[in-house]
């Protein structure tokens, strides 16, 4: 089956392309360590497997699936490069056209609104040439059509993730049962209807049923048949499908480092496009061209990752959960049907808050554990200002004039700034951090004279062991502690940044403002590592459930409540305060930090777990002792009788 490459994969899903490029896109953990390795490659041991030890039967079917695709000639050899070769210049399409559509859509308004700007009664200028008596400024400094555009950026951002929501993990599950090129086929299809659909409507709004609202069938479209989050997922299965283990982090790094190269070019590209050409739409037949050659080189010539057994015993294994279902006693009524539109919450049960052991009394029923829903709701807050990225373009085209041209520039030089400082800043500063806070006094061990502790006499001629380097509680805390801060100090350049934007007079400020706001990129790996490493603290193992979860609140929150949110303010105050978004965003993630100053971190040796019913002795709590380094070397002593007695009391200086 195909489960363990599904499961290889899920791990490094980093989220759609737009994230890596838009001021305010989340940055996944797992995003910005393969950006780095990226930047920064290395080589890896061939043992490193990404298969647990325990999935032998899933890492032979790896391995039996690999030889088998050794096996075909070349056209029908599944390869990652059948889909990396695509990848930057579809990102670059996709990033050209990201400014454009709010100029599209500022004309389709102002052509139906304001009709008397235009000299041809309502038609939409094709180009930049406009009639001699048309300001171009017009329409984008007039309350009553950046309004429109405002209501339309929200009814699309809302069919379109709300239908992501509810789809994308259903034709997840599907490429497992009928192929990954099936699910990238109607996903690219999607794409393909939804650019062919945006210019019958640019061009023959005047005649379509509903007029500009028909742009509303492509969201529709492309969320229905699963969107970006569809692509990307398949395009993940796909690699892990056809790489052997050891190698998919460096696949998976290059995937991404050429997904940001291309969307971080694709603005500029536009831009140029649009000054050669003199049209706006010359970027969406562009992107209509390359998703049209990128759907006919899926759909005939893409050879499949799975072989048919895989996706026959997959099928198999659906079948048997749909009858088992079926049969359950809970699978009727009203509140069952409710329950199933509502599946895509259910891991959002991680963060529920969990009873912990109390280490200082055993026999004490523990606390509750709130730090993880602290945790997602600071995360919740923080991604929800992705939403209203669409209503900043509208707020540089009434502020400061800018057409898509100089939107795309601006979009460029904020994407390659916080690639920057993601993988060269960044890293070097946690470096310089772990190197200042390294322990200032470190023990030697030397094979022939082995240290004794104090307080035990020299008996016999003992021998010294060394250990293998574990992660003791003490470098678990203190690992956590320093991405909780890098959380927090983030948090702050990104408060102070949306502050300040409402005081940027002109341009070359309000890009400034901006780029500083790119050095608050750290938080989301930052926050997901804190909540990895809180979740393992209390006892939780399936790391994949926990990021699932928190993809689910990335996907509600940037695409649903975000939009709608930033949507209505803009809405409501362009006509008399259009910066009033950006104190709603600094509001947000001022909440957002609110919550992190109520998260616990658990100190060395009071690190708790989820209670179980006589889950842990005793003694074996004794592990968590404060009072003691347990970054100083463990000595291992063998007695007379063969006993091991092991001393590690060397007190914290």
């Amino acid at each position: 089956m195909s489960r363990a490459s599904s499961r290889a994969s899920l791990a490094y899903l980093p989220g759609g392309g737009e994230s890596l490029l838009l001021p305010d896109g989340p940055i996944g953990e797992e995003a910005a360590e393969l950006l780095q390795e990226f930047v920064h490659p290395h080589h890896q041991d061939r043992t490193d497997d990404l298969v647990d030890a325990d999935e032998g039967e899933a890492g032979d079917s790896d391995t039996a699936s690999l030889e088998r695709i050794k096996s075909l000639p070349w056209y029908k050899r599944p390869s990652p490069w059948w889909l990396l070769a695509m990848v930057p210049v579809s990102a670059a399409a996709t990033g050209a056209t990201m400014a454009p559509k709010v100029e599209i859509y500022t004309q389709l308004a102002c052509a139906t609104h304001r009709p008397e700007f235009y000299s041809d009664n309502g038609t939409l200028p094709s180009t930049y040439t406009y009639a001699p008596e048309y300001d171009p400024q017009l329409c984008a400094k007039d309350p009553v059509v950046q309004k429109v555009v405002a209501q339309m950026n929200l009814a699309m951002a809302i069919t379109m993730g709300i239908l992501t929501c509810l789809t994308t993990a259903w034709w997840g599950a599907l490429s497992d049962r009928y192929g990954r090129i099936r699910t990238l086929s109607f996903a690219v299809f999607a794409l393909l209807m939804t650019d062919v659909n945006f210019l019958v409507v640019a061009r023959w709004h005047t005649v379509l049923p509903g007029g500009y609202w028909f742009l509303l069938v492509g969201p529709f479209l492309d969320g229905l048949l699963g969107g970006t989050p569809a692509i990307t997922a398949a395009i993940h299965a796909y690699v892990a499908d056809c790489t052997a283990p050891d190698e998919r982090t460096h696949t998976f790094s290059l995937f991404l480092g050429l997904l940001f190269i291309g969307i971080g070019a694709g603005p500029t590209v536009g831009s140029v496009l649009i000054r050669l050409s003199g049209s706006v739409l010359s970027v969406f037949y562009l992107a209509t061209i390359i998703n049209l050659l990128y759907a006919l080189l899926i759909i005939f010539a893409i050879p499949e990752s799975l072989s048919n057994r895989r996706m026959i015993e997959a099928r198999r294994v659906y079948r048997e959960q749909l009858e088992e279902e079926r049969l359950s006693p809970k699978a009727h009524g009203f509140g069952a049907r409710l329950g199933g539109f509502f599946r895509f919450l259910r891991p959002l049960a991680v963060f529920y808050p969990t009873r912990v052991r109390d280490h200082i009394n055993p026999l004490k029923r523990g606390k509750r554990d709130w730090n993880l829903l602290y945790i997602v709701l600071a995360y919740g807050f923080t991604i929800s200002v992705m939403g209203a990225y669409p209503y900043k373009f509208q707020y540089t085209s009434v502020t400061f004039g800018w057409d898509s041209e100089q939107i795309g520039y601006w979009l460029t030089t904020v994407g390659v700034t916080r690639a920057v400082y993601l993988t060269v800043l960044l890293p070097l500063v946690i470096k310089l951090i772990k190197y200042l806070l390294r322990p200032s006094i470190k023990l030697p061990i030397e094979q022939d004279e082995p240290l004794q502790p104090a307080s035990q006499p020299s008996t016999s001629s003992p021998r010294t062991e060394s250990l293998p380097k574990q992660t003791t509680p003490t470098n678990t805390s203190r690992s956590i502690a320093l991405d909780f801060g890098l959380a927090r100090v983030s948090l702050v350049i990104e408060v102070i940044s949306y502050a300040l934007v409402p005081f940027a007079s002109n341009g070359l400020r309000y890009t400034a403002v901006t780029v500083l706001g790119s050095f608050g990129a750290g938080f989301g790996p930052a926050l997901q590592s804190v909540a990895l490493g809180l979740y393992t603290l209390r006892g939780g193992t399936e790391s994949g459930r926990l990021f699932g979860a928190m993809s689910v609140v990335q996907s509600l929150c940037s695409q649903v409540l975000g939009p709608a949110l930033y949507g209505f303010t803009f809405m409501s105050t362009v006509r008399t305060f259009p910066a009033a978004i950006f104190l709603v965003t600094s509001a947000s993630v001022l909440v957002a930090f609110a919550f992190l100053t109520l998260v616990r971190l658990p100190r060395a040796g009071t690190a708790g777990e989820e209670e179980r019913p006589g889950s842990a002795s005793e003694d074996e709590e004794e592990v968590f002792t404060p009072e003691f380094d347990t970054d100083v070397p463990r000595i291992v002593v063998e007695d007379a009788g063969g006993k091991a007695a092991s001393s590690q009391s060397t007190p914290v200086l």
